[in-house]
């Protein structure tokens, strides 16, 4: 008797919800679903704002000429707590009255035929304070209508994407005052040398695809030190150049 009055009592916090409850949750007061399913307050709100739900109460509340004034004028939610009122309750008032979210379409702006001409012309820092646009915006329109940078002092020499692959990225990179990034996205675009793993730092990578004849008449003559530096590779992309070509190192000459 005793264990069946304790399991009565018991509280069910926690415990999984079954169909009926969830069917229940908003036709009656919070507190009495409470009482009646040996739960929290807070669990049952949290689950009735989960599913969308507004207050039993507040079904029959007709809207005042001010609360409908309120509408679109903030976030949905934010309407809610001032009017305490469900967030689907004022989403689906805002849908049947037609009317938008005010501060959502005051940020945004199409962009007029005159302004795409001016993207290009000018940093995009600059040009963002002369239209009064953030600077992300104007970078996102540029990128996507395929427009380069206006720094023009920036763009690569002839003479320096020919170095691209037969040096480092670190020396091309001081050379010519970019970052390794930088270089390493160049030479992969330009050129077919990779770096192995872990080897950013010395000789570039080069394919045994991307040998020439007359660097492979090196390899019959030179040693692969002497080779490495000539050609501007490192050793292991000889050492597979050797292995791909079938030629072996000349030895040395005896004194």
């Amino acid at each position: 008797m005793r264990v069946a009055r304790q399991d009565r009592h018991k509280s069910r916090r926690g415990a999984p919800w079954s169909p009926a409850e969830l069917k229940s949750i908003g036709k009656a007061p919070d507190s009495l679903l409470a009482r009646r399913s040996r739960r929290t307050i807070k669990e049952i709100v949290a689950m009735r704002e989960f599913l969308g739900r507004v207050l039993a109460k507040e079904r029959q509340r007709r809207w005042t000429r001010r609360e409908i004034q309120l509408l679109g004028t903030m976030k949905d939610y934010a309407v809610a707590l001032r009017l305490r009122r469900g967030k689907k309750a004022v989403r689906m008032r805002r849908i049947a009255l037609r009317i938008g979210l005010e501060w959502e379409r005051s940020k945004w702006r199409f962009w007029e035929p005159s302004e795409t001409k001016l993207l290009g012309t000018m940093p995009d820092h600059d040009l963002a304070a002369r239209l009064g646009r953030k600077i992300g915006s104007v970078r996102n329109k540029r990128i996507q209508l395929h427009i380069l940078m206006p720094n023009y002092s920036r763009r690569w020499k002839p003479e320096h994407l020919e170095l691209l692959g037969k040096v480092s990225d670190a020396e091309l990179g001081q050379l010519t005052g970019r970052s390794v990034q930088a270089v390493r996205a160049m030479r992969w675009l330009h050129t077919t040398v990779r770096l192995p793993r872990g080897r950013g730092r010395g000789r570039p990578y080069r394919l045994p695809e991307a040998w020439t004849e007359e660097e492979k008449a090196l390899l019959k003559k030179l040693r692969n030190p002497e080779v490495a530096a000539q050609v501007g590779c490192s050793i292991k992309s000889i050492q597979h150049a050797r292995q791909e070509f079938r030629m072996r190192q000349p030895r040395l000459a005896r004194l």
